[in-house]
C-alpha cells in the first residue's frame, strides 16, 4: 500500500547499490521490529495486515507467494556491497504481459530513510517487473499524505491516475490513497534518456 521513508540525497544514493533478494521467513523478525505500531501497520500495509504484525500472518503471506500461480513475490532490498537488509517490497497482482501492481514497500531502519534508497529499490522492482514478466504497465497505490513517497514515485516514472478519497482509517482519521502508474514506455525512455 504505502511507502515508509523516501527522500532523496543523491551522494548517499549514488554509494550504495540496491540489490532485490527474496523474502524469508527468516526475515520476519526484522520486518516485524520495523513496523512495530498500528500506524507504521496502516501506512506500509493498509488494512492487508492486522496489529500486531506477527508470525502467523507473515507465515501466511509467504505462503501466497509461492505457488504455481503469480500472486505475489515478495522481496528484501539488500545493500549490494555488505549484505545488509534495508527494506522490503513486494510485486502483486501479476498479470503476466499485462501489468502488476508495488506494493508494500519500506525502507526499514529511520537512519537510511531520506538517502534515496526507496527510488533505487522502486527502480529495481521496475526493472525486475518488466524484464521478467513483461508488463505493460506498473501501477502502485500510496497515501495522500505521504507528499515524500509520491515524489520518490514520480522520479521513478509514475504519474497520479486517480484518487480514493477515504480509503480506510488510521486511529480515528480517513486516509485517501493516491494511484499512480508507470508505462513500460515511459520507463524505457526515463531509463535511457
Amino acid at each position: 500500500m504505502g511507502t515508509l521513508g523516501f527522500e532523496s540525497d543523491r551522494s548517499q544514493e549514488d554509494a550504495v547499490k540496491v540489490r532485490l533478494e527474496p523474502f524469508t521467513r527468516g526475515d520476519f523478525a526484522r520486518l516485524t521490529g520495523w513496523v512495530n505500531s498500528p500506524e507504521a501497520l496502516a501506512e506500509w500495509a493498509g488494512k492487508f495486515f492486522s496489529f500486531p504484525l506477527d508470525e502467523p500472518q507473515l507465515e501466511r503471506y509467504v505462503a501466497d507467494a509461492g505457488g504455481e500461480h503469480l500472486v505475489r513475490r515478495i522481496y528484501r532490498a539488500v545493500d549490494a556491497s555488505n549484505g545488509e537488509v534495508l527494506g522490503h517490497a513486494e510485486l502483486s497482482h501479476i498479470w503476466p504481459h499485462l501489468s502488476g501492481r508495488l506494493s508494500r514497500i519500506l525502507i526499514g531502519r529511520p537512519a537510511h530513510r531520506g538517502h534515496g534508497l526507496g527510488a533505487q529499490l522502486v527502480r529495481q522492482l521496475l526493472q525486475e517487473s518488466f524484464a521478467t514478466y513483461g508488463f505493460h504497465r506498473l501501477d502502485l497505490g500510496v497515501l495522500e499524505s505521504n507528499a515524500a513517497g509520491i515524489r520518490c514515485y514520480e522520479k521513478c516514472g509514475f504519474q497520479p491516475v486517480g484518487l480514493w478519497p477515504g480509503a480506510f482509517t488510521i486511529g480515528n482519521r480517513e486516509v485517501s490513497v493516491c494511484w499512480m502508474t508507470c508505462f513500460r514506455a515511459d520507463w524505457e525512455r526515463l531509463r535511457n534518456g
